[in-house]
């Protein structure tokens, strides 16, 4: 508020000197004009010290994320702090002043940025920030010719601004609701056209509406699939060679695997019961994990005979080991998790019976996806991985649960972006799975039967398990 009552000052001194010269030279077009500047500058700062007198009268002192971008200056130790280079902590306002400063230019920055800021602002927020960036004030370069001030100032601050709208576009078009489409259509049409940047607002409007037709493209895609009549999902599904079923399992969790966005990773949100609307892709992953696990369970305890039931472990291990062989560890994990529940591992009899060669494989396969050390040997399994991959969310899940308990959101009053940083690092690993597809046929009365795939309970399983194996029964007396 000084700063800016002091610019008015000087300015409305300015005024009165040109007032005086209009007097004494009336009939002068060239000191007409000049009282003209003058007068438009003076209005200028009248008005920019009255945004800021509200600004910090709306936030009470209490934070300066309401206050104007081009009214806070950057104040070492106070408003933003470094970890070497790299920022460690500061006000949104600075955050964004980074983002889109022409001065500077880091990449991983602005990717940590656009990925994480969910986390402490919402997107109306930082679109409101970014066009307040955008709109370089006049009042703030006084001590610039207006050419100058242009060339090194305007235009070089709009298009990093719209360089940030670009890659926000580009990477996280679902950030984007209605209302905001709506405003940054308003944005290219009164802002970057007016001002001469007319090719930048047609390339906003190309990626938008390419956004658009690939949302609604893939909008009914998620949709229960209707099982064909008289068609047995459990009897169609392990009729097929093991392959082929770990096949249309791959297909079908990596699908969802590649919708997950980084907004339902921020916060816990998937965990949270305030928050679990913004992680419908990780609760679904999740969902699926837990229901696949159980049908394994469930069709191992549904076959009654002790042969049949050891040849349908043999079979289940083996949809393990091809899930390993074509990199989908989290199928893998949830085939592990149902053959290595309560309900299946007293099954002694039938694990006796099952191959011995099979067995060992199991013991493996567990031995690689092991949690021991912090998922050690997962993360080197996963790492010397050949793209396309589908990973084992839970190890992602359990590394952003470590980092938001583990470090707080705010450091002296300050948005801890140190966190942010090594929130996006997680994140950006996750993205990095989703980058390439698996190349495989889609049986889709497949798909269709693995959509009804269903698993009883815990409590049902273990009763289901003693009827297999009672308690004390000799093996002689099973069903052969």
């Amino acid at each position: 508020i000084l700063e800016g009552a002091s610019r008015t000052r000087g300015a409305g001194t300015a005024l009165m000197a040109a007032q005086k010269s209009v007097i004494s030279n009336p009939g002068s077009a060239e000191v007409q004009k000049s009282f003209q500047e003058t007068a438009a500058a003076f209005a200028e700062e009248v008005v920019g010290l009255l945004k800021t007198i509200l600004s910090v009268k709306a936030a009470r002192g209490k934070n300066r994320r309401d206050l104007d971008i081009w009214d806070e200056e950057i104040e070492m130790g106070k408003n933003i702090t470094f970890d070497g280079k790299n920022v460690k902590a500061a006000t949104l306002n600075q955050l964004v002043i980074r983002l889109t400063d022409p001065k500077t230019s880091d990449h991983n920055f602005v990717k940590a940025f656009i990925s994480t800021f969910q986390s402490f602002a919402s997107a109306d927020e930082l679109f409101t920030k970014l066009v307040s960036r955008y709109n370089v004030p006049r009042r703030k370069f006084r001590e610039m010719d207006a050419a100058e001030w242009k060339k090194m100032w305007v235009v070089p601050t709009q298009v990093k601004v719209y360089n940030v709208f670009k890659n926000w576009i580009d990477t996280r078009f679902t950030d984007f609701n209605y209302g905001l489409v709506k405003r940054l259509n308003d944005f290219m049409d009164n802002s970057l056209r007016k001002d001469g940047h007319s090719r930048y607002a047609d390339r906003l409007r190309v990626q938008i509406k390419k956004n658009i037709d690939a949302l609604q493209q893939n909008a009914g895609s998620h949709m229960l699939r209707e099982l064909p009549g008289g068609l047995s999902a459990n009897d169609y599904l392990l009729d097929l060679p093991t392959e082929e079923l770990a096949n249309q399992l791959t297909i079908m969790e990596h699908d969802i695997y590649c919708k997950i966005q980084p907004v339902e990773l921020l916060n816990l949100a998937w965990s949270s019961s305030k928050l679990k609307h913004r992680a419908p892709n990780v609760l679904n992953m999740i969902d699926r994990f837990n229901v696949i696990s159980g049908w394994v369970t469930t069709v191992l305890l549904n076959t009654s005979g002790l042969k049949a039931r050891a040849k349908m472990y043999n079979k289940l291990i083996q949809l393990g080991q091809a899930c390993f062989e074509m990199n989908n560890y989290n199928t893998l994990m949830a085939v592990i998790a149902g053959l290595n529940c309560a309900a299946v591992n007293r099954l002694k009899f039938t694990k006796e019976e099952a191959s011995s060669k099979v067995k060992a494989t199991f013991e493996d396969l567990k031995a690689k996806m092991s949690s021991d050390a912090s998922y050690k040997s997962i993360r080197e399994i996963l790492h010397a991985s050949e793209p396309p991959t589908l990973p084992y969310l839970g190890v992602f899940l359990t590394d952003l649960t470590f980092v938001e308990e583990g470090n707080p959101d705010k450091v002296g009053g300050l948005i801890n972006f140190k966190k942010r940083i090594l929130v996006y690092n997680v994140l950006s690993e996750i993205q990095s799975y989703q980058a390439e597809r698996f190349s495989l046929s889609v049986d889709e009365k497949a798909q269709a039967c693995l959509d009804h795939i269903v698993a009883v309970d815990n409590d049902q399983l273990y009763k289901m398990s003693l009827q297999r194996e009672g308690r004390n029964v000799q093996k002689g007396d099973l069903v052969q």
